[in-house]
Parts: structure tokens; C-alpha cells; sequence
């Protein structure tokens, strides 16, 4: 006699109880198990587990009859979780983590998609628009949640590389290497630019402007307003407004931006989001930005700089970091899927 397979259970959590300890546990280890053998931060998954968008966990078998946190704290433990993200209007963002091990890994895959798919349209219908784009990525070794996406229709758009170079330890002393902003405190002279770090609120507006800019021409751009951009990038591991950088040119203003973070053991510092607008190309603007952000972790200690890039990028973006010294080390591909507000 075959067992019966256990039951796939959904149970929505509210922002109250995510932000707990134990909410956050469970979030984190769910999160260790579907990186496998790799080794990952979560702080960014935490950031935004935490955030008030819709989230959820989902239990195979034994489920709590509601997701608070006495009954998060007293088990069972949930094997994955979701996050319906409102990035922007027309643009929903799904963030899902689960236990490829478990023995009902590919069904809990299936019902966190059409979980994910029909809270998309539910937003849609909140922001009053009849539909909308659900944005997954996923990294290439997770062929669980992959093909849980293609069973479900989802289309895969792009593919994108993570490309990572050594940095060499800094000649500074003990005291200097603490504090990550002893190089970000200076500016640095490129030519005609100005390489600087975001000083003020209007350099934060200038920088979303620029990267809006920079990023209207490329592969899945969609317009956000500044406080949909300010609230993304405060999500993101290890980020500080002033370790974001800036290339300012004497006559046209600010025409580059790098948003940086850096992994929670101090090892790995990430160009998040780097753009340069269209008419200040060639200028040598990214490849001064890279090498201030360098400098700049680097004399913190940081061991490796990371950043990703499209592999099809209509401006070879992917062959200015080979230049530069960045090797690929992983691929990630991005999953579209339409998705319709609810009828009635």
C-alpha cells in the first residue's frame, strides 16, 4: 500500500509576526537548506521577509492552524517561504526560498507558484491595473523551484552572470581597515570626473534619476518612483547611503551611480545597481566607479568584489568586467509570467 502524500499547506504571515525571532529563524534556515552546499548571507532574504509585502510560509504534512510566532516557535518547521513583492506598479517581484530535500520538494514547488501567481493578481487589483508582469529569478543549480516555474508557464527571458575579482589586501593600518568608509571619505579625480560618495538626499534623487536613465534601454527595466527605488535598495545586505558612489562631471551633473553592499562576514563587497546615462557613455564613468569601490572595500578588508551583469547587455557591459579583471563564477536566469487581476 502506497502512503499517501502529505498535505501542502499555505499560511500567510502578517508583518507583525515576521519581524519576530522566530519568524526570522525560520526564514534563515529555509534559506541555508535551498542554498544547498553554497554558502549565502540572508541578510537580504531577512530584509525582505520583514518588509510589508504579502509573505508566507507553506508546511508539507502537520501545519499550524496560523502562522504566528507561538506556533512558528513550536514547530512543526516550514519547508519554504514566498514573498509577493510590490516593486512597482505593473511589476511584481517573487522572492522564494524551499527545502529541495524534502521528500514533497517538487508539489511544495507547485503550490508556492500558484500561491505566488494568484497573490500577483490580487496586487494587480489593488493598484487597480488588469495586470501585470511576475518577475522569478532563480540560480542555475536550484532545479526545483526551475521547474516547478516552467510547469507553470513561466517563461525563461534572460541569464545573467556573477562575476567576481580578488582584492588584494590594502596597504592602511589596523584602525583604517575597520571602518569601510576611510576610502569612501575622499574624492577621486577620472579625468573630467569626479568620483564621490552620496552626500545628501538630492544625490540620492540624482542617483535614482540616473540609473533610471541608464537602465531604460536594457532588459527589464520598469519605471519605479524614488520612494519604490529608496525602499529596494534599503533592503539590500550591508547597504549605507554613504558607501554608494557617484560620477559627477563639471557641466552635465551627476551622470553615474553605484549602489554597493557587502555580505554579514565582511568578505565579499557587491556592486548592487551600476548606470551610467546614455549621453555620458565612453567617458570611462563605470570603470571609475568600480575601481573607487574597489579602493574603497579593499582598504576595509574585503577580500572579493561581486557584481552581475546580462550576459546579452545591448552594451557589453559583461566585456568591460573580463577587462577589468572579473571572472563569472555563477548564472542566474529570470522567469516572466503575466498575470491577470481577479474577475469580479
Amino acid at each position: 500500500m502506497t502512503n499517501a502524500a502529505p498535505a501542502i499547506t499555505v499560511r500567510p504571515i502578517d508583518p507583525d509576526t515576521a519581524g519576530t525571532d522566530a519568524a526570522r529563524e525560520a526564514c534563515a534556515r529555509v534559506a541555508r537548506l535551498s542554498a544547498g552546499s553554497h554558502t549565502i548571507d540572508v541578510t537580504e532574504s531577512l530584509n525582505k521577509f520583514e518588509s510589508r509585502h504579502h509573505t508566507m510560509f507553506v508546511y508539507a504534512g502537520d501545519a499550524p492552524e496560523v502562522a504566528d510566532e507561538a506556533s512558528i516557535q513550536a514547530g512543526p518547521d516550514p519547508v519554504g517561504w514566498a514573498i509577493a513583492q510590490d516593486r512597482a506598479a505593473g511589476r511584481i517581484n517573487a522572492v522564494w526560498a524551499i527545502d529541495p530535500t524534502h521528500p514533497s520538494a517538487d508539489a511544495v514547488a507547485d503550490v508556492m507558484v500558484q500561491w505566488l501567481m494568484q497573490t500577483a493578481g490580487e496586487i494587480s487589483a489593488e493598484r487597480g491595473l488588469a495586470e501585470s508582469m511576475l518577475v522569478a529569478e532563480v540560480e542555475a543549480e536550484h532545479a526545483v523551484r526551475m521547474a516547478a516555474l516552467e510547469r507553470a508557464g513561466f517563461e525563461k527571458v534572460r541569464t545573467w552572470l556573477t562575476m567576481q575579482i580578488p582584492l588584494s589586501p590594502a596597504a592602511t593600518t589596523e584602525s583604517e581597515r575597520d571602518d569601510p568608509r576611510y576610502a569612501a571619505t575622499n574624492t577621486a579625480d577620472s579625468g573630467d570626473l569626479v568620483i564621490r560618495t552620496v552626500e545628501s538626499q538630492e544625490d540620492k534623487e540624482e542617483l535614482h534619476r540616473v540609473l533610471e536613465l541608464a537602465f531604460r534601454d536594457h532588459f527589464n527595466y520598469y519605471r519605479e518612483t524614488f520612494e519604490e527605488f529608496e525602499e529596494r535598495v534599503e533592503m539590500l545586505a550591508g547597504h549605507a547611503w554613504d558607501l554608494d558612489f557617484v560620477a559627477e562631471h563639471p557641466e552635465r551633473g551627476i551622470v553615474g551611480a553605484l549602489i554597493t553592499g557587502s555580505s554579514a562576514d565582511g568578505t565579499t563587497a557587491h556592486a548592487e545597481y551600476l548606470g551610467v546615462s546614455g549621453d555620458a557613455r565612453g567617458l570611462g564613468a563605470a570603470s571609475s566607479l568600480l575601481t573607487v569601490f574597489q579602493e574603497t572595500y579593499r582598504a576595509a578588508g574585503f577580500t572579493t568584489a561581486e557584481l552581475q551583469v546580462d550576459a546579452d547587455s545591448p552594451t557589453g557591459a559583461d566585456k568591460l568586467y573580463r577587462k577589468l579583471g572579473y571572472t563569472p563564477t555563477a548564472q542566474q536566469f529570470t522567469y516572466h509570467h503575466p498575470v491577470s487581476a481577479p474577475q469580479g
